[in-house]
């Protein structure tokens, strides 16, 4: 069996009075394990920034760690700061699956896209 492999990287979201940040979230240690983006509403700034996923776990807000906060305390984190919202965000790889042809190993690499800005 293949593990995932993880990816990790920082996002930057600039808030605007016009736009809404359009995040939800879910998770936490006192719900359903590790904080990560359950929703983004379409033409927010975080599904604009288009590098949000669904799924994505949250590791840190503005440099504070989530690991061990409460899902009230992460979203009390996101709603207190100022105009630039900075996520630590942890993602899953392309999964590659490894098969069997005669006499040699061949890689296939699942579907799966990203876009980066």
């Amino acid at each position: 069996m293949i593990s995932a492999i993880k990816g990790r990287t920082t996002i930057e979201l600039i808030k605007r009075e016009s736009c809404p940040l359009g995040l939800t979230i879910s998770g936490g240690i006192d719900k359903d394990g590790k904080p990560r983006v359950a929703q983004l509403k379409i033409g927010s700034i975080a599904q604009k920034a288009d590098v949000l996923e669904i799924g994505d776990v949250i590791l840190a807000i503005n440099s504070i760690k989530t690991a061990s906060l409460k899902h009230e305390q992460v979203i009390d984190l996101i709603k207190q700061v100022g105009d630039q919202l900075t996520l630590d965000i942890e993602y899953d790889l392309p999964k590659w699956r490894m098969y069997k042809s005669i006499g040699s190993f061949s890689f296939h690499k699942f579907s799966f896209e990203y876009n980066y800005i």
